[in-house]
């Protein structure tokens, strides 16, 4: 991980170890984090903004940006 990860639980799933979490961010159990769609990407990092919640059941691609405080 580039990022601390102290609100991911054992029961959520992380595909890439290139995920940075934002401060105060929540991931729910049974989320998927860092998701390979089919296509090529050149930047895989997947970044999630401070006081950001995951929930459960939620799929995040590879490269993604989830801002600060979204839901």
């Amino acid at each position: 991980m580039l990022g601390a990860v102290p609100a991911v639980n054992g029961q959520s799933l992380l595909l890439t170890d290139e995920i940075v979490l934002g401060d105060g961010c929540q991931i729910d159990p049974h989320a998927i984090l860092g998701y390979l769609g089919g296509r090529r990407i050149a930047n895989k990092i997947l970044r999630i903004g401070p006081d950001a919640r995951i929930r459960g059941g939620t799929v995040v691609y590879a490269g993604s940006f989830i801002g600060a405080g979204w839901e």
